[in-house]
């Protein structure tokens, strides 16, 4: 799909008419401008969705007496530890 200009010798460039003597943009931008909204919008919606359910655990281990075994502990990464939020 292609964008067509008019060329008008008198005025230079005519953009596909205009409305209050400001030309208006041509229809191919006007969906493209649509078409990448929508998809940053749908995009911001599928990162927020993955950040709120995402579950991640570490186990960490802990020693309590020096030479003793260590326990294992799963500790819980929750999204609101995450370096965007601070």
């Amino acid at each position: 799909m292609a964008c067509h200009v008019k060329q008008n010798v008198s005025e230079g460039m005519e953009i596909a008419g205009k409305v209050g003597g400001k030309p208006l943009p041509p229809k191919c931008l006007v969906w493209a401008s649509f078409f990448l909204r929508t998809l940053a919008a749908v995009l911001t919606l599928v990162a927020a969705a993955v950040m709120g359910t995402a579950r991640e655990t570490k186990s960490v281990p802990f020693t309590l007496i020096p030479g003793a075994p260590p326990l294992i502990v799963s500790v819980p990464a929750k999204y609101h530890y995450s370096s965007a939020f601070v």
